[in-house]
């Protein structure tokens, strides 16, 4: 990034040391990335091993990172952008008048977050790469990305109003747009109220079909059927092509066009394979009362609105099945049960594709009598089950002394670790640790709310609980334990540490203590890649050998970071972590991550993806 006046320059930085880690892990290294390279000569890439792999703008594999496979709920790639100019002799002025004409707004550039305001990033978050660059990082970016921890920096990433990538607007006519790649990524992410924000902004009727794809289903999505069906009916003429005659159908269905739409069924019928999916097909003709409607019909956003209209029931196992990005939708869908309904809020909100908030209120789904919500500290439950879990979640919300809250607080999030579902639980529960006070009395629970806080970031209320469970740790075992448990949550926070000097002196009797060794190698990483280079050497650990497998992609992530390309560093941090949860990655792969954002300045981010892999470990 370029320095200011009002923001320090970026240090330089060296990533010798974890290369040299990989090196000495994985024995003599390739003299070659045989992955290639997205960004070009001109931004210091190792040189490609098979011809036409420097190219960026080819739809496909993005240097080693297959781009997410297109479903049908993905717009395909509008013909261009049309950029209205002004004649190049200007308006007329009166003789003695200069008139400057204004220039036409580069859609690019367009955002709703400033780096003024808070979670926006600088204008030069794309310093470094072209347009075309750009465009294929983006399409590379998984939609069913688990670590929440990245996708609230890519969200802030795709919000934010930048600079425009080297070349002209007009390259963008040959393929998507940027500001329509990233109003659809955020589309695929499910992050609804960050799209709205971001089409709040954008142009209206800038010709980019992409941009208006998104546009029509985010307002179906969030029910403004008619300003959806609008821009159906304008698309039509603006575009044609099935995906809008599909949308054309939909709102002359909810119109009761059952005429008109009869017309559009049978002209898509006729084109066979060529024409709309059979899951649609079968969906609208179940809307004027030719059949049934199919259980597992593919989840995009225009069959789930049918869904919905027609009240019908899918195939449970749809819930299993649909995307990240469709969860709120399908959620909306009243004929489901309340078990399946909130079994896809857990998994959606451990992954940062719902908010904590939107899983605390579909707890409300089951119903429980107040003598049941009242004895549910002495139950006999099982938190694994989502009944039982929903019950302790809803005891918490009960006013009650702070002893009582802190144990259904354990109790709760032991369910969800026991489910697979910590980040859920801890997104879900943190107002309940914000509201818990670190007392003498509850010593022997501070894990529980320490930890939650210190995932929630709040530091200073987090670091309450580690001294309250050191000054007890020799009188209550379990405030010792709580300690322990606390501690690495301390040391990658970077708050003052308390307990052990050095990770030997804490690993020893973490291990001895069933703390497993990936838990171990997972903090040495994050620690060596947060500054303390000891870390790796001191784990002494397995888990630490092995080449990741990731490491050709590793590589281009530390060219980036290491250029200072801030965009380009989020988007490959993301394509490499992909559909695995933090605590799933190889660990030298972890501090790779780690280490890049820091190098760009985001050692927030990086500390608390840092913490997102051990809060996933059930540590």
């Amino acid at each position: 990034m370029t320095a200011s006046l009002t923001k320090p320059c970026r240090r330089p930085w060296s990533a010798a040391p974890l290369i040299l880690a990989l090196a000495l892990a994985a024995g003599p290294a390739p003299a070659q990335n045989a992955a290639g390279d997205a960004t070009g000569g001109e931004i210091g890439r190792p040189t490609p091993l098979f011809p036409g792999s420097d190219s960026l703008d080819t739809g496909g594999p993005v240097d080693g990172v297959a781009a997410p496979a297109p479903d049908l709920d993905t717009p395909r790639a509008p013909e261009g952008l049309e950029v209205e100019r002004l004649d190049e002799a200007g308006p007329r002025a009166p003789q003695g008048i200069a008139v400057d004409a204004l220039a036409a707004i580069d859609p690019a550039t367009v955002g709703a977050l400033t780096e003024r305001d808070p979670g926006g990033f600088g204008a030069d978050v794309w310093q470094g790469l072209d347009r075309a660059q750009v465009r294929t990082l983006l399409r590379a970016t998984p939609s069913e990305l688990k670590s929440p921890a990245l996708r609230d920096a890519l969200r802030r990433l795709l919000l934010t109003s930048a600079a425009p990538p080297r070349g002209a607007a007009s390259a963008e006519l040959e393929g998507p747009t940027i500001l329509g790649l990233r109003a659809e990524r955020l589309f695929a992410l499910g992050d609804t109220p960050a799209l709205i924000r971001l089409l709040s902004v954008a142009p209206e009727r800038a010709g980019d079909e992409l941009l208006d794809r998104v546009r029509l289903q985010a307002q179906l999505i969030t029910g403004r059927e008619q300003a959806a069906c609008r821009l159906g009916r304008q698309g039509v003429a603006d575009y044609g092509g099935v995906w809008w005659s599909k949308a054309l159908i939909f709102c002359q269905l909810a119109a009761g066009e059952e005429d008109a739409a009869m017309l559009g069924l049978d002209l898509l019928r006729e084109r066979g394979n060529e024409g709309a999916d059979r899951d649609f097909l079968q969906l609208a003709g179940a809307m004027v009362g030719l059949g049934a409607a199919p259980k597992r019909p593919a989840p995009t956003a225009l069959n789930l609105a049918i869904l919905a209209k027609l009240q019908a029931r899918p195939d449970l196992e749809l819930l299993e099945e649909v995307p990240l990005g469709r969860a709120e939708q399908v959620l909306g869908l009243q004929s489901l049960p309340a078990a399946p309904r909130l079994a896809l809020a857990e998994r959606a909100t451990a992954a940062g594709a719902l908010p904590g908030e939107r899983l605390a209120d579909l707890y409300d789904l089951f119903d429980f009598a107040p003598e049941t919500l009242q004895g549910a500290l002495g139950a006999e439950l099982d938190p694994n089950d989502l009944r039982d879990r929903a019950l302790l979640f809803r005891a918490l919300m009960r006013p009650q002394p702070g002893a009582e809250r802190a144990e259904l607080l354990h109790q709760y999030l032991a369910g969800m670790r026991g489910a697979g579902l910590q980040l859920a639980g801890l997104r879900a529960a943190l107002p309940f640790a914000v509201e818990l006070s670190p007392t003498p009395t509850l010593a022997r629970q501070a894990a529980a709310p320490g930890r939650t806080l210190f995932y929630g970031q709040r530091l200073e209320q987090a670091v309450a609980w580690v001294a309250l469970a050191r000054d007890a740790a020799a009188q209550w075992p379990e405030a010792a334990g709580a300690l322990q448990a606390l501690w690495p949550y301390a040391r990658l926070a970077g708050t003052p540490g308390v307990g052990w000097e050095t990770l030997p002196a804490w690993s020893a009797e973490a291990q001895a203590a069933g703390i497993d060794a990936q838990t171990v190698g997972l903090l040495a990483a994050g620690l060596y890649a947060l500054g303390d280079r000891t870390a790796i050497a001191q784990s002494g650990l397995t888990a630490l050998t092995g080449t990741p497998p990731e490491t050709p992609q590793l590589e281009l992530l530390r060219d980036a970071a290491e250029a200072g390309r801030l965009g380009e560093t989020l988007l490959r941090a993301a394509a490499v972590v992909g559909n695995r949860g933090a605590h799933e990655l190889h660990p030298l792969t972890l501090a790779a991550v780690v280490e890049a954002l820091v190098a760009v300045d985001l050692t927030s981010e990086a500390r608390h993806f840092a913490i997102e892999a051990l809060a996933s470990r059930s540590l």
